[in-house]
């Protein structure tokens, strides 16, 4: 279950940032991105590795 939280987040961003360029996530830096999305990620992962 918590894979596919993890996997529909990555595309509903991938969706946004490339297909429909929703500002700010279209010119974010890359590294600024990974900042503000890994801590939602761990989450759903912590809670995987825990199961």
């Amino acid at each position: 279950m918590f894979t596919s939280l993890v996997t529909a987040q990555l595309v509903g961003l991938a969706l946004l940032r490339h297909v429909v360029a929703v500002e700010p996530l279209a010119s974010l830096d890359f590294e600024e991105l990974v900042e503000r999305l890994a801590p939602s990620l761990e989450v759903h992962l912590d809670r995987l590795r825990r199961e």
